[in-house]
């Protein structure tokens, strides 16, 4: 069975990115997309959760670092570079992940406290 972090570390191709990026920005549009989306940011994210995102700050700083004009690159390039990513510094996202996931964990309360006090001000 797949589980939810297996969908979020696999490297995709060209066209899988293409059609993920379509059908997200259908799904994004949609009222009901955005009424979820809000209420799960009231919510206390699970571990799984921050790992995925814990795990895409670290690729993202690694980015930063390493390969300065990430975002200018063509899609064909980013995908090469996310493959060399994965196999050069696989150990080190995965060390500075359980890290980083800790902090996360730490600062979700104030998160959570912080999103709710918003919608309550914004009512």
């Amino acid at each position: 069975m797949i589980t939810f972090s297996d969908l979020y570390e696999k490297t995709l191709s060209l066209s899988q990115r293409r059609k993920k990026a379509v059908k997200m920005k259908m799904m994004a549009r949609s009222s009901i997309f955005q009424s979820k989306k809000k209420k799960s940011l009231m919510r206390v994210r699970d571990i799984s959760k921050l790992q995925v995102l814990a795990r895409k700050k670290v690729i993202q700083k690694i980015r930063e670092k390493f390969y300065k004009d990430y975002d200018n690159m063509s899609l064909q390039q980013r995908v090469k570079v996310d493959q060399q990513i994965n196999t050069k510094y696989g150990a080190k996202i995965q060390k500075m992940t359980t890290k980083m996931v800790r902090e996360l964990k730490g600062k979700e309360a104030a998160r959570v406290k912080s999103v709710k006090d918003s919608m309550r001000d914004s009512q």
